[in-house]
């Protein structure tokens, strides 16, 4: 007689719901700073993007592969999100990106036009004459040494600056649903803040 084989067994009524967090990055950078936040929830988890393309449609195909590598189930509670750079994608590139998340469960969150918007947040004001060199530069200052895409910068940011990063950047984009389609029309900003908020008071 056949056997069925059950891998696994769970006792009726004591089935746990899963609430994993995946968060997806596009760099160094946005790894080293997101690593911060895995102490905090075991459930939590940061992973570099593998993706050789680096458009915007290419990062959201790659974000849904992932999450079904990771078994990500959003009825279970789970959560995904990709994190990215605006830099040279086009409005309807992002557009679409979002869309191929939103159909499959996963969540979006850029800076335009780069992460750097984002970590100046968490000491200043952004104003909108800034460029890219100059995110930068500011950064420097803040750093005390040439700024590098490297881990340096956390070491200079605790909750209450990452509190105030919340809230310089809400005041730019304060709409969740509108974030990323309002960050394109905003120069300079972040969707960030959504994000971290989230982790921070889950």
């Amino acid at each position: 007689m056949n056997k069925q084989r059950i891998l696994n067994p769970r006792p009726s009524g004591t089935r746990e719901v899963s609430k994993k967090f995946l968060i997806m990055v596009e760099g160094t950078t946005e790894y080293n700073y997101f690593r911060r936040f895995v102490k905090r929830n075991s459930k939590l988890k940061v992973k570099p993007l593998q993706s050789k393309r680096r458009d915007a449609v290419s990062i959201a195909e790659a974000c849904v592969k992932r999450s079904e590598e990771y078994g990500i189930s959003k009825k279970d509670g789970d959560r995904s999100a990709v994190v990215y750079d605006v830099d040279q994608n086009t409005g309807d590139s992002i557009s679409k990106s979002e869309e191929i998340c939103k159909r499959n469960g996963a969540e979006m969150y850029i800076s335009n036009p780069s992460f750097e918007c984002w970590l100046l947040m968490h000491f200043q004001d952004v104003g909108g004459g800034c460029t890219q060199d100059s995110l930068e530069d500011s950064l420097t200052v803040v750093l005390g040494c040439r700024y590098e895409k490297s881990n340096e910068i956390n070491g200079k940011i605790d909750d209450t600056k990452i509190r105030e990063a919340i809230s310089r950047s809400s005041k730019r984009i304060c709409i969740r649903e509108k974030r990323n389609k309002d960050c394109l029309k905003t120069y300079p900003s972040s969707t960030l803040h959504f994000l971290v908020g989230d982790i921070l008071d889950p």
